[in-house]
């Protein structure tokens, strides 16, 4: 159907309030049932996408009011969740992925439903909660593309504890099994915090030193080298932290 590509097409460009109205123009010219699903859910999804939450939810609901049977019906009720997590209503959001989690069948979005549902006790700064479903989570996917971030994540839990010594175990654990994860660097600089926090001040800097050493022209090198001197200047030794600036600007004197 023409009108179906058309409402399509402007979904695929981000072209939402036009896919909107060519999504409600196709559902009042059509009695398909594809087509009236179709034009609830993307109506949704294209909400979410403009961060209108609020609007998404509306449309998610009334997809599954109308078809909750579907096909789709998971989709529905996981974004119905990233609704409320996105607006930090995070005790909505943790019910409609618990209810998700409920379900006797095995879904697709059950490992994101059950990191968020951590994820969402730790924005709430519960941190033995979140610490608790972090760790159900590892040990029901242990081959998560998550893991690397579910570990730094449990690191950082234990940190705001203000327990340094089982924060620093998980923030090695990111940097001894995930050296090529997006969060290796806030890894290092959360066991570096943990270390200084004990006093530990050799110990903060000897796992950056490695990895600056064995990897110079990295981006993340860098960023290492130059948190030196805002460790220092954040511990008010400002001597010290003019030296780091100082080796910083000469190891990569093309930086600003």
């Amino acid at each position: 159907d023409a009108r179906y590509g058309i409402a399509w097409s402007y979904y695929q460009l981000s072209m939402y309030q036009e896919a909107i109205r060519a999504f409600n123009e196709l559902a009042s010219n059509s009695d398909k049932e594809m087509y009236q699903s179709d034009a609830l859910l993307r109506n949704a999804d294209a909400f979410f996408a403009q961060k209108m939450y609020g609007d998404a939810l509306i449309y998610y609901q009334r997809f599954l009011n109308r078809f909750p049977a579907g096909t789709e019906k998971d989709w529905a009720r996981f974004q119905m969740g990233m609704c409320y997590f996105k607006q930090e209503k995070d005790g909505d959001a943790r019910t409609q992925f618990q209810n998700l989690l409920s379900d006797t069948h095995k879904g697709e979005y059950d490992e994101n439903s059950r990191y968020l549902i951590a994820r969402s006790y730790f924005m709430q700064n519960d941190f033995d909660r979140a610490i608790n479903n972090y760790k159900e989570f590892v040990s029901s996917y242990p081959q998560s593309d998550l893991l690397p971030r579910v570990s730094y994540e449990i690191g950082d839990g234990f940190y705001n504890k203000r327990d340094f010594r089982a924060a620093m175990v998980w923030y090695e654990d990111v940097i001894r099994k995930y050296p090529d994860s997006p969060v290796l660097g806030e890894a290092i600089n959360g066991l570096q915090w943990s270390a200084m926090q004990m006093g530990q001040v050799d110990q903060a800097f000897k796992v950056a030193d490695e990895y600056i050493k064995e990897n110079p022209e990295s981006q993340l090198s860098q960023e290492l080298l130059l948190r030196r001197g805002h460790f220092y200047f954040g511990l008010n030794q400002y001597q010290e932290a003019i030296y780091a600036y100082q080796n910083f600007l000469r190891t990569y004197p093309g930086s600003l």
